[in-house]
Order: C-alpha cells, then sequence, then structure tokens
C-alpha cells in the first residue's frame, strides 16, 4: 500500500490522496502494533483508493497447462516450484 503513497518513488501514476497518505502512515507507525486497528487502517485505505480509482488492475498472469484426463494427483502452486509431480496416478 506504501507504493501508492504521494511521495513514493514508485508511483508512476502520480495518483495523489492525502487521506489515504495518512491511513497508510498510521498504519505503518502508531497502529503498526495493534493488529485490528491496523487492519481497520488499511481497509479504509484500500476503499479510498478504489472509489477513487487510483489504478487499475488491467492485467492478469495466468499459465495455461494441457493434462490428459487420466492424469491425477498434480499440484499447482502460484509461486515457485509451479507444481509437484510427486503423488500424480494414471487411472
Amino acid at each position: 500500500m506504501d507504493i501508492l503513497t504521494s511521495k513514493n518513488s514508485y508511483n508512476n501514476g502520480k495518483w495523489a490522496n492525502a487521506k489515504y497518505d495518512a491511513l497508510v502512515k498510521k498504519s505503518e507507525s502508531t497502529d503498526a502494533a495493534n493488529e485490528n486497528a491496523r487492519w481497520n487502517d488499511m481497509v479504509q485505505a484500500e476503499k479510498i483508493l478504489m472509489n477513487d480509482q487510483g489504478i487499475v488492475p488491467l492485467y492478469q498472469p495466468a499459465i495455461s497447462t494441457l493434462m490428459k484426463p487420466k492424469i491425477h494427483g498434480v499440484e499447482f502452486f502460484p509461486t515457485a516450484p509451479q507444481w509437484d509431480w510427486s503423488k500424480i496416478s494414471v487411472k
């Protein structure tokens, strides 16, 4: 969430909202040790971001995989390793 604050150098879209900045800063400082307060700060900040459309996710990466229907037990993971072949069976 810090990436989209006004002063962050990675905020390439240059979106700025003072209330968003304050909530992110509060979640990282005064409310950092209070799990519920920090969570509420981040939820409120995200609502501001989504209402202002500070970012619009236009791309979602995906991997297509073809597999014969008789292969069972392959596990796929969103991070490395991509799959686990240790429990496969052929039926």
